[in-house]
């Protein structure tokens, strides 16, 4: 039985190539730790590969934070 689903952050078009979602920092289905968190649930999960545009995209109602890297130098 699956339990949860979770998002590779990747649709694949119609030729079948790969491209990462522009989405999936907004996507309630993806995290990018999933496998470091959730290892031992794997069998009870279903991960998800979506054409584009993607079917199962649910956007997270909390804020999503990304921290970007500095470019090598400091501001002050």
């Amino acid at each position: 039985m699956i339990d949860f689903y979770y998002c590779h952050g990747i649709e694949l078009d119609g030729n079948f190539m790969e491209h990462t979602c522009k989405r999936r920092e907004n996507c309630k289905y993806y995290m990018e730790d999933f496998y470091r968190r959730y290892a031992g649930m794997l069998d009870r999960c279903e991960s998800l590969v979506c054409f584009h545009p993607c079917r199962y995209f649910i956007p997270r109602r909390e804020e999503v934070r990304v921290e970007k890297e500095m470019s090598g130098y400091n501001m002050f």
